[in-house]
This record gives structure tokens, C-alpha cells and sequence, in this order.
């Protein structure tokens, strides 16, 4: 097993289920490694930091040297940006934090199935944007590449080949796995060195233990974005307005901002909302929502995406 793990995500693909099942376990059953996932706050908080440049340099130095000179799984889908026109700067960034020599691991799903969740995510944390209005298809000058929030969705660069591509460019050593393959995770860790019966069976016990997240279904997508838009009446700030608002002090905030941004920051911490509508989707028998066909037929790279992901599928029963 290679010394230097590093999960990239892709974000909405089995993220959280990799991180309470699969690499904890590893690295306990590995000498001297150390896991950092969501638990490791500090850590995180870090190497947040360096991505954002805000990272002042000893700080910066002491954490690229630990990086490159320990053993560790590490688990954190901010790595990657979660808009394709951002992939190749967010890939440059993280190499200058971790260096070359690394193991890159990349969960994929099916290229449709994944744009419904990751726009279904962006409602669930408040971003105000219609389908219409979250996919584009140009390069957008208005969009920051360091803030690596889920905030709009470049159609025309989402492209798994190409993504995979960078990725093998700029690390010696990268593993994709479609998501299915954690009904067979012998193979995911034949193909990651390990061969040990016991840790496969931990592995798999604690999978069948895990309740993997559900999508909504065509009302709990209506709620949401009722929601959504009562929010935005009564006048808290979305997701965007929050992110330029957390940039600020404290103490810069008036009294309003103030209450809005706790205000937010609480349903954020609570996700009652969230957790209603997965229980209600779970229940009821409605569909699952759909995208608008429109939003992704028809472009080359969406296409190109879902025969490589069909190709991948096969390689990895």
C-alpha cells in the first residue's frame, strides 16, 4: 500500500461512506498512519487554508513538510473544486501542496445521475439558482477558481477522461473506481496492495452497517426550493452572500448581517431541513428528481463522460 494516500472525491460519490467504512479502517491496520478525514478539523482547517492562499509561509512550510514525509490516508473533497472549469487550477494547487509522488483515489458515478445530485446538493445549502441558472456552458469571468464552493457547474469541462487525464499528469500514481465497485471491495483493495481477508471482512461489515444518502424525489425538491425562496423573501443571505459575508470580521458586520449570518449558520449546523426531506423521500413512493434533458443532452463532454464511465464499469468487475 502506497505510504501517501490522498481521496480526492468526486463530491455526492459515496464521500461520506469511504470515510466512516473503508479508509479509517485501513489506516488503523497500517503501521504509523495516520487518517485525516472530517474529524481531523485542524489538519483540514490547514490545508483549507493553503488552497485558499491564505496560508501565511512557516505555517505553509510546516505543513507541506509533514505532508511529504508521513504516512496517511487523507480524505477531503475540497482537494478538488467541484466545477469542472476549476479542476485543472485546483489539481496545480494541490500538487504544490503534496508533491508528485502521492496515490490519488477518484470515486466516479453515472455522469447524469451525478449532475442531478450535485445540483440537488447546491439547493440543500442554499444556493438560489435554477438549473438553467447553476449549469453554463461558457468559462465564467465572475467565478473565483479558489473558492472551491458548489455554486455553478461548467457543462462543457465536465469530462472524466480529460479529468483523469490531469489527474495521471501530475501524480505517479492515480486509482478510479466507479462507485459500484463497493459491492465488491475485495477488488478496490486488491487494486490498492492490500490483500488481507480480515480487513476485507471489517471492510464489508461495516458497509452493510452504513445507510448511504438518499436523493430527493420530485416534493422534496419542491419543498426545498419553496424553501429556498422564503428564505431569500425574508431577507437571510443564500449560500454566496454567506461565503463573501464569512470573509468579513465579526465585528465588521452590522447588527442585521450579524443575525443573519448566526441565523443561517445555525439551520447550516442543524440541517433539519435536510434530514426531513431525505426521511420524507425515503417514505414516499414519488420518482426521483430529474434534471431537465435539456440542461445535459447533447453536449459532447457530458456524452464522452458517460461511455467512459460505462468503460471503467466493466474494468472494475
Amino acid at each position: 500500500m502506497h505510504p501517501r494516500i490522498i481521496h480526492i472525491g468526486l463530491g455526492k460519490v459515496a464521500s461520506s461512506t469511504l470515510q466512516e467504512t473503508l479508509f479509517p479502517i485501513l489506516a488503523i491496520n497500517s503501521p504509523n498512519r495516520e487518517y485525516i478525514g472530517p474529524q481531523s478539523e485542524e489538519r483540514i482547517r490547514y490545508i483549507k487554508l493553503f488552497l485558499e492562499k491564505k496560508l501565511e509561509i512557516k505555517q505553509q512550510i510546516h505543513l507541506q513538510e509533514w505532508l511529504e514525509n508521513s504516512k496517511y490516508i487523507l480524505s477531503y473533497e475540497g482537494l478538488l473544486s467541484w466545477n469542472p472549469e476549476f479542476w485543472g487550477s485546483s489539481i496545480q494547487r494541490l500538487r504544490e501542496l503534496v508533491g508528485s509522488d502521492v496515490q490519488i483515489i477518484l470515486f466516479l458515478r453515472e455522469p447524469v445521475s451525478y449532475l442531478r445530485s450535485v445540483y440537488q446538493q447546491s439547493l440543500a445549502i442554499g444556493v438560489n439558482k435554477s438549473p438553467a441558472e447553476y449549469f453554463y456552458t461558457q468559462s465564467n469571468p465572475s467565478l473565483e477558481p479558489l473558492k472551491y464552493h458548489n455554486i455553478a457547474f461548467n457543462l462543457h469541462q465536465f469530462n472524466y477522461l480529460g479529468l483523469i487525464n490531469m489527474l495521471e499528469t501530475n501524480f505517479s500514481d492515480v486509482k478510479v473506481f466507479p462507485i459500484s465497485s463497493l459491492g465488491n471491495i475485495k477488488t478496490v483493495l486488491s487494486r490498492l496492495g492490500v490483500e488481507d481477508k480480515l480487513l476485507e471482512k471489517k471492510v464489508e461489515t461495516k458497509l452493510k452497517m452504513k445507510h448511504y444518502n438518499i436523493s430527493y424525489n420530485n416534493r422534496s425538491m419542491l419543498i426545498l426550493i419553496i424553501f429556498n425562496k422564503l428564505i431569500k423573501v425574508l431577507g437571510f443571505p443564500d449560500y454566496e452572500t454567506n461565503i463573501e459575508l464569512h470573509h468579513l470580521k465579526f465585528k465588521q458586520l452590522n447588527i442585521s448581517q450579524k443575525f443573519r449570518v448566526i441565523s443561517f449558520r445555525i439551520y447550516k449546523k442543524l440541517r433539519i431541513l435536510d434530514r426531513f426531506l431525505k426521511w420524507y423521500s425515503r417514505k414516499s413512493s414519488g420518482p426521483k428528481y430529474k434534471l431537465p434533458g435539456t440542461i445535459y443532452l447533447n453536449i459532447p463532454a457530458v456524452l464522452s463522460s458517460e461511455k467512459f464511465f460505462n468503460e471503467i464499469k466493466k474494468d472494475n468487475k
